[in-house]
Formats: structure tokens, sequence, C-alpha cells
């Protein structure tokens, strides 16, 4: 069933391909637009954050660049939650390093070498080389600043900045700062300051009339300095933000141009395929009809299927008692052939006995025949003696009446022995 509904939704998707190509065609064409609106606020609002949030290189540089100026370095700072080895939370100020404005006074320890090491406030009691780690709680903008979120502690130190016990308040935490931390500006994730500290060239006392006038004089020219950098930066960020409104205008339109003849084509392709529906529609009546002589042919079929499968379990059956026939005429086969090679066993130890009785019948047989042979080789020799004897006896006895008559006696005893 499914099967047939798939193949009937293929059917219709590719009988009906250019309404569903406008289809789709008009999602992306909105997505793409709202994707657009959604994209230009945050875009502004970041470039806008970027102004208020501080100054650049190029701002310090121009600073060491004035008048009476002797040094210009950018730095920035936080207020962090850390936790200590010992699991206490604690708002610390964090700045980094300056090579030669508001230098620290190292009390013990080192300075750090390493951008995961820090110098803290000698006030604290946290011990050299305790770990502190920035806490999840501060701010998600502060964590992204840092490029590490544990510092190893390497030295103490005090700060021009705190000149008495009073550490200053937050806004995280308990509301209160409870000392400071150095970390190096490689720590820091950051392509602008968030302060700007300027010495100026003078060898002034501090609090004298000399040096009140000359501050208030320079506050006043500063002001407009500073004034001055930040309006260069907002023209330059307005700039850029104007010049990137325009780009997405200008894309914006093009995308309208191309989305509204894109509507317009998808339009006329839904006004040609609403006859295409109706013919979808009655192509689904035909397929549902089909769908219904299938579902008989597929009740005939399983009928068949059933009685197919009865006899073949009658088969199975039958195949079944066959092997079992089948494996008791090979266990009496087997047996025969265990009784076969027995008995050929011991036919050919027989016949092994009967070749040896023959070849010793053969030897004897040939024994015989020499011993036959030799007989009557002896008994041929045997004659030839007689014979001569026989001969040499007559010849003797010829002559035996020659002799004396004692002689002759003894020549009869003679022959009677023989």
């Amino acid at each position: 069933m499914k099967s047939v509904m798939k193949k009937t939704s293929v059917r219709e998707i590719k009988g009906t391909f250019g309404r569903f190509a406008a289809i789709l065609a008009i999602i992306a064409l909105g997505t793409g637009f709202f994707t657009g609106v959604r994209i230009t606020t945050p875009a502004m609002v970041n470039m806008f954050d970027e102004y208020l949030k501080g100054w650049e290189e190029s701002d310090v540089e121009d600073f060491r660049n004035q008048k009476d100026v002797r040094y210009a370095e950018g730095s920035n700072s936080f207020d962090v939650l850390y936790i200590t080895d010992s699991k206490e939370e604690s708002v610390l100020k964090t700045h980094t390093l300056t090579d030669s404005i508001n230098k620290i006074i190292l009390k013990e320890g080192n300075m750090p070498t390493s951008p995961d090491e820090c110098v803290i406030d000698s006030k604290l009691n946290i011990n050299i080389g305790t770990k502190i780690k920035v806490s999840e709680e501060t701010p998600e903008d502060t964590r992204d600043s840092l490029r590490y979120m544990e510092f190893t502690v390497v030295g103490r130190a005090d700060s021009p900045y705190y000149i008495n016990f009073e550490r200053g308040t937050t806004s995280i935490g308990t509301g209160s700062i409870s000392g400071f931390v150095y970390i190096m500006p490689a720590a820091v994730d950051r392509d602008y300051y968030s302060e700007v500290f300027v010495k100026f060239n003078h060898n002034m006392s501090i609090y004298s009339d000399e040096y009140d006038e000359f501050s208030d004089r320079k506050t006043d020219e500063w002001e407009k300095i500073s004034q001055n950098r930040a309006d260069i930066r907002y023209d330059k960020l307005l700039s850029d933000a104007e010049e990137e409104l325009n780009d997405g205008k200008s894309e914006l339109e093009d995308k309208k141009r191309d989305g509204q003849q894109e509507l317009d084509d998808a339009k006329k392709e839904l006004d040609d395929g609403k006859k295409d529906l109706d013919d979808a529609q009655q192509e689904l009546k035909d397929a549902e009809k089909e769908i219904a002589d299938g579902q008989k042919e597929l009740d005939d079929a399983k009928k068949q299927l059933d009685d197919s499968r009865k006899e073949l379990d009658d088969a199975k059956k039958k195949i079944d008692d066959g092997q079992k026939e089948l494996d008791n005429a090979k266990k009496q086969l087997d047996d025969s052939k265990a009784l076969l090679d027995e008995s050929e066993e011991k036919l050919n130890d027989g016949q092994a006995q009967f070749d040896d009785g023959e070849r010793q019948l053969n030897d004897a047989w040939e024994q015989f025949y020499a011993g036959e042979n030799e007989l009557n080789s002896r008994e041929a020799e045997l004659e030839l003696q007689e014979n001569n004897f026989n001969a040499q006896y007559g010849s003797l006895m010829g002559m035996l009446s020659m002799l004396p008559e004692e002689q002759q006696a003894m020549l009869i005893a003679g022959q009677a022995q023989i």
C-alpha cells in the first residue's frame, strides 16, 4: 500500500515539476529576505557598540604625537569574578600591565612571563602559586575578552591606582571589589582599549599651583582632542555603516527584482499547473481503482500463497521422512562397507599367505627338480661306472682261470661282497 502511494506521489511531482520548483523558489526567496532583515539590525548594533567600547591603536598613536606628551599607552580593565583554590568567589579589578605609565610596585614573587600568569593585590590573602579561575557568573562579554579562564599567581604588588584600602564597587558579585589583578596584554582578546593613559613632559610638583594651572589648561585642551578623535571614529564608523547599508540595500533591490520575476514566473506556472492538478486528481482516482483491483489480486495471491505453503509443508514432511529413510539406508550401507572392508582385509591377509605358500612350493619344486637332475646325473655316472666295472670284471673273469686256485677264491669272495 505504501509503495503504491509513494509511486503515485513521485508521479505527481514529476507531472507538475514546474509548480513544485516554483513553490521551492518562493520559499527560498522568502528565507533570503528574512535572513537579510534579521542580519541588518545586529550588524549595525555591533558596529555602534564597537564605537562606544573604547580606543583604537590609531587613537593612542595620535595622542602620543600631541604637544607636551611624553608617553601615551592603551590599557584594558575588567570587573571579573574569580574562584580561588578554596572555592571562594571574589570580584577582582583586572588590569593589563603597562610599560611606562602607572607601573606597579612588586612586593613579592615575580612579574608574569606567560599570558596565563598574573600579579595580585598584596593586600589579598592569596598565596603565590595559587590558581584563580574565572567564574561562569562573570558577564559573557568579559569572558569573551579573556584568552584564558585560569591564571597562576606569580607575584604580589601595590598599584598607584589604589592609595587607600578601598578598591571600589561593581555591578557583579556582591557589589564590592575585593582587590586587583594584573595580567599581560597578550591575555586579552580585544582590538581596542578601554582606557588610554597620557603622561605629559613636565617635572612639576604635584598639587602645586603651577601643576594645578597646567592640569586645568591641559584638561580643557584634551577634552577637545579626545572629542576630535571620537568624532573621527564616529564619522568612520558611520561611513562604514552607510556603505554597508547601501550595499545591503542594493543587494536587497537586486534580490527583490529577481524575486519579483521569479514570483511572476511562479504565478504563471501555478496557473498552468491547475490543469495538471485536475489531471493529477483524475490520475489519483484511476490509481485508487487500480489499488482496489490490486487489493483483490493481492487477496487472491495470498490465498494461493497459503495453499502453496500447505503443499510446501506436506512436501517438506515427505522430504523429512525420505531423509530419515535415507539416513537409515546410509547407516546400513556404512555397516556393510565396514564388514566388506574387514572381509577384504582378511582376503588380503589370505592372499598374502597363499602367495607365500605358492612361493615356498615353487622353491620346493625347484629344489625337487634340481635334486632329480642331480640324481639322474649320478645314476648315469653310476651306470657308466657299472658298465666299466662289468667290462673290467669280464676281462678279469676271463683271466681267472689262469690264476692259482687260492687267488681265484679271493676274487670270488670279493665279487660276492660287491
